[in-house]
């Protein structure tokens, strides 16, 4: 085993092992299930094939290590399986641990959904006025990256169409963001970090075995990355190519051989620079449980 040797200085976070364990899937699981997304304002429910991945909200972290973020990331939500649950959860915002460790999210307090209902691969979504008030242009463009990703990471989801108290919502708050076409991940790249870790998410519990998986843009188009226990002791390493120069979706299985040290891990990941330095270094903080 090897103590964590990383050039770049990550503060590990603690992550609490809850009594509610999550479980552990990935990206690349089969298994799928019924979603059904009941809506108020909106007048029909519909039922969304949904990939049996973990549920996720997404929101913003800060820091790592240093600007230019705020970055989006998939942060786990246990006992959500449907569509609406998860934009409910959004809305609902950070949790006190979270915002401890630099998490926080640009969505209004108080803001509602009045209904979901999904048509053609696009999510029509009914939010209260509060989703408009305060803010900057940087805060408008987050909140509805927020809602997008969130929304998208179900199966059969692929844009967002907002409506705001039943009504079409062209151009969000005074900075005139314009949102009449249905908003897609792709529109809202600059607000993800060059390497977007989507599963394991944010907080998960996994076991010995999980996935790693998301989207990268790397210009040497190796993504390097490290599990680290409890101890900080690194229990795996690896690296996955991919593309060079574009963004693009990759994925990889990981088993842990063991985990000598349960409990508050991570997985951290960077590209190596031209001069041998490490760049876009994230920490992801895991819950580990020895499942041997």
């Amino acid at each position: 085993m090897k103590r964590l040797a990383i050039s770049i200085v990550v503060s590990m976070f603690i992550v609490s092992c809850q009594s509610e364990t999550v479980p552990d899937t990935t990206l690349a699981s089969t298994t799928t299930s019924t979603v059904t997304s009941t809506t108020t304002s909106l007048t029909t429910t519909t039922t969304v094939p949904m990939t049996g991945v973990e549920s996720a909200i997404y929101l913003f972290f800060e820091g790592y290590p240093v600007a230019p973020g705020p970055y989006l990331a998939a942060v786990s939500r246990a006992g959500i399986d449907d569509l609406g649950g998860a934009l409910t959860a959004l809305l609902e915002g950070v949790t006190e641990d979270e915002a401890a460790m630099g998490i926080s999210s640009t969505i209004p307090e108080g803001t509602e959904l009045l209904g979901v209902e999904v048509l053609d691969g696009i999510a029509h979504v009914d939010l209260s006025i509060e989703f408009e008030s305060g803010g900057g242009s940087l805060s408008m463009m987050g909140r509805v990256a927020q809602m997008v990703y969130t929304a998208t990471r179900f199966d059969g989801v692929d844009s967002v169409r907002f409506l705001l108290e039943g009504a079409p919502l062209d151009v969000l708050g005074g900075e005139g963001l314009i949102i009449d076409e249905p908003q897609t991940r792709s529109a809202w790249t600059d607000l993800i970090p060059p390497i977007l870790i989507e599963d394991p998410m944010w907080g998960s519990t996994v076991g010995s075995e999980l996935a790693i998986a998301g989207t990268a843009e790397l210009a040497s188009g190796i993504l390097s990355y490290v599990v680290v226990d409890a101890d900080g002791l690194i229990i795996h390493e690896g690296e996955i190519t991919i593309p060079s120069g574009e963004r693009t979706e990759f994925s990889a299985g990981i088993v842990l051989e063991e985990i000598p040290h349960p409990g508050s891990g991570s997985i951290i990941v960077w590209e190596w620079a031209p001069d041998g330095s490490q760049q876009h270094v994230l920490e992801y903080p895991l819950a580990l449980v020895d499942s041997g």
